[in-house]
């Protein structure tokens, strides 16, 4: 009798034991979320949000004489919407707001470069920021907010909360800057632009937040606040072909002030996407 109690017993405690959910720490979530977005998620659908305001200093205006015309500011206000097929390509069709003036755009990333269509004549480009100063106004790669999990140095548990109807985990996290600058400078930038990189990581401000679900997962949103300063020399100089002369008068330390907001809504996970690698127009 005294063996059935006391088996019995061990079978309740194992039960109870059983039933004890595995609670996981917010890094251990991170981790989780980053291991199946790379190896679970094969196609996803987005929509993105974004203002950037670039602050030139006032030695650029002067240099450019007419040119200039008062040139202190830019600010780009955009929103659109796309799909994705990872691990390396992303469509998106959306407008962008300049000075008053508002464009519609369809733009193709594949293997780190980023094309653009000619809204007048639909014409496909290679944009030249893969290379240059747009390198940084355009963050506006899905695939990159994705790749935010794998820089991760340390995580803020902001509280459970729905995103869309669906539960999840909502984040901030810190960057690992080393990774950041691994992940940013990955596109086949000069060595110039990689120090150009280097520079505005290590001194720049990054907040980033992230909802991920809690029954899958899947990271839903990504909400990321960058402030930082460009080395303007540094970007002139790899942006010129080779042999062209220099701006004048650009003082050696002048800096481009760059803010960003950017938000990005991820949905519809392995559904059916197809993204067209476009065929570039002749120049």
């Amino acid at each position: 009798m005294k063996r059935i109690v006391a088996a019995f017993c061990t079978t309740l405690v194992l039960a109870a034991c059983g039933s004890v959910a595995v609670v996981e720490t917010p890094q251990q979530v991170v981790l989780t979320a980053s291991q199946k977005m790379s190896s679970d998620v094969k196609t996803a659908k987005f929509d993105m949000a974004a203002n950037i305001v670039e602050t030139f200093p006032p030695a650029l205006a002067q240099s450019l004489g007419a040119q200039g015309g008062g040139l202190s500011n830019i600010t780009v206000d955009v929103s659109g919407k796309g799909q994705m097929q990872l691990p390396d390509k992303a469509a998106m069709n959306f407008q962008a707001k300049v000075g008053g003036v508002t464009v519609t755009v369809d733009s193709v990333v594949a293997g780190g470069k980023f094309y653009v269509k000619d809204p007048t004549t639909g014409n496909w480009t290679l944009a030249q920021g893969t290379s240059g100063l747009g390198q940084f106004s355009n963050q506006l790669d899905p695939i990159s907010t994705t790749d935010l999990l794998k820089s991760v140095q340390s995580v803020k548990d902001l509280g459970d909360t729905k995103l869309n109807g669906t539960d999840v985990h909502h984040y901030e996290i810190v960057p690992d800057k080393t990774k950041l600058e691994a992940q940013m400078g990955s596109s086949g930038l000069s060595a110039q632009m990689q120090a150009v990189i280097k520079n505005m990581v290590d001194k720049g401000t990054f907040h980033i937040e992230v909802w991920i679900g809690k029954g899958d997962h899947l990271l839903r949103q990504v909400k990321e606040d960058i402030d930082a300063n460009l080395d303007l020399g540094a970007i002139l100089a790899a942006a010129m072909p080779a042999g062209a002369t220099p701006f004048p008068g650009i003082p050696a330390n002048a800096t481009i002030h760059l803010v960003g907001h950017i938000s990005v809504n991820l949905h519809d996970f392995n559904s059916t996407v197809t993204v067209a690698v476009p065929s570039v127009s002749p120049s």
